[in-house]
């Protein structure tokens, strides 16, 4: 049968309350890293790659190598990194809006349009 009990009857074992509450923490903040890494996997866009090559990747891209397009009398800022030979990098690549070929100089465009 329930009863009502006073302060006094209870005794709490404050050690035993702080051993149990520490355990619980560790186990919830262990749950929350394995979560993390979890999700960190699941997304993971350099899953095996060596510590040396991601360096090198991002080392690669890190900078646009191209500032705009000029595809016709239409230009468009580049947003991302272009993965081009080294002899494509400069501030405007032209494109043929016809065959799609690409030159560095508008000139050569020109002259390939003629």
């Amino acid at each position: 049968m329930d009863r009502w009990v006073r302060e006094c009857m209870v005794r709490i074992n404050d050690k035993l309350v702080e051993k149990l509450l520490e355990d619980f923490n560790n186990r919830e903040l262990e749950k929350k890293k394995n979560r993390e890494l979890q999700t960190f996997l699941q997304h993971d866009e350099h899953q095996g790659m060596t510590e040396e090559e991601i360096r090198n990747f991002m080392n690669a891209t890190r900078l646009k190598t191209i500032e705009f397009l000029q595809f016709g009398d239409i230009t468009m800022e580049a947003w991302y990194y272009s993965a081009l030979p080294p002899e494509f990098h400069g501030r405007i690549l032209y494109t043929c809006p016809f065959c799609l070929f690409f030159f560095t100089k508008k000139h050569e465009l020109e002259t390939h349009s003629e």
